[in-house]
């Protein structure tokens, strides 16, 4: 029955955050509103030591998260913990924008979907007619799109830890988050749980995943997916598995391949992100250590042109999803 400090109690406390030299805060699981993230947020705008925020099990929609981002975007915070509250598609956004602005120094971002209503029951049993009526917003994949596309920042996206969690990203997200993979050099971890994700998407995550050298930790649990596929994806981050000189003879037409895959997962994007308002100062390209990457793990020795691979086959035209 705990019910937290509340909207009124953040409203109190909001003052002295402006100015005490807080380091880490704690408001998990404390009924707060966006009425009371607004206060928060305005307290803030002026806080310059603040480098942990967790925001766990609240009741917060985007619209409160939209002025937190605000407040937030150049400040020093390191983790934000936005977990079991209804935000939803605008969260995506939100949080892209923010990783695509050079000052970003945010190094872990846990997005975990809110737990549906409790069900309650009328008279004779039937449910409420609200709890059919609203359901719990998640980022899907319009939002995770937008995400990735903070991955992608040309300027390096400082972003180490991902937690996107139970938010029903579905075929388009899991693509997205493959493109943010492809193009990423500083995420470490990736969870993806309560997701589904189908055996099609599976291939193509675990390609992104072969194929990004920086990747530590890629958890895609309750997902749907066999528990063999899932060991697979999990394996795949944490070893790289060895390469035989049978598999080096199709090494150029891989490499291709992937490359194309890249690109084509960058293309739905970025056509994505735009189409909800993100404006890019300059294109997202995958970044140069990728591509070497992608030829390390087939075992050949081939050097770089400045230009990569698949911005040659762009401009051709040449893209192959294989």
């Amino acid at each position: 029955n705990f019910q937290g400090i509340g909207d009124e109690g953040l409203a109190q406390l909001a003052p002295d955050l402006a100015t005490a030299p807080v380091v880490e805060l704690f408001l998990v699981k404390n009924g707060i509103t966006d009425l009371g993230l607004a206060c928060l947020a305005d307290a803030l705008k002026r806080n310059r030591s603040l480098t942990t925020l967790h925001l766990s099990d609240n009741k917060f929609t985007d619209q409160g998260l939209e002025l937190l981002c605000a407040s937030l975007a150049d400040t020093p915070l390191r983790t934000l913990n936005l977990c079991q509250n209804p935000v939803g598609e605008a969260a995506g956004r939100l949080m892209g924008e923010w990783l695509l602005k050079p000052t970003c120094k945010l190094e872990a971002l846990l997005l975990g979907g809110a737990s549906p209503p409790k069900e309650s029951f009328v008279g004779g049993g039937s449910e409420s007619a609200s709890s059919k009526q609203s359901p719990v917003p998640r980022l899907g994949a319009e939002g995770m799109a937008c995400l990735a596309a903070g991955l992608m920042a040309p300027h390096g996206c400082s972003l180490r830890k991902l937690w996107v969690v139970n938010h029903e990203i579905g075929t388009g997200g899991v693509r997205a988050a493959a493109a943010a993979l492809f193009c990423n050099e500083s995420l470490t971890e990736l969870n993806l749980s309560q997701n589904t994700i189908k055996p099609g998407d599976q291939r193509v995550i675990l390609t992104a995943a072969m194929a990004n050298t920086f990747l530590k930790s890629l958890t895609c649990k309750s997902s749907g997916l066999p528990e063999a596929m899932e060991r697979e994806l999990e394996a795949a981050a944490r070893t790289r598995p060895k390469i035989t000189l049978d598999d080096a003879i199709g090494a150029g037409r891989r490499e291709t391949a992937v490359a194309g895959l890249a690109a084509t997962c960058r293309q739905e994007v970025l056509a994505a992100a735009r189409k909800r308002g993100l404006v890019f100062q300059k294109a997202l390209v995958p970044r140069p250590a990728v591509a070497v990457a992608v030829i390390r793990r087939t075992a050949v020795p081939l050097e770089m042109s400045e230009e990569p691979i698949w911005a040659r086959q762009e401009a051709t035209g040449a893209w192959s999803d294989a």
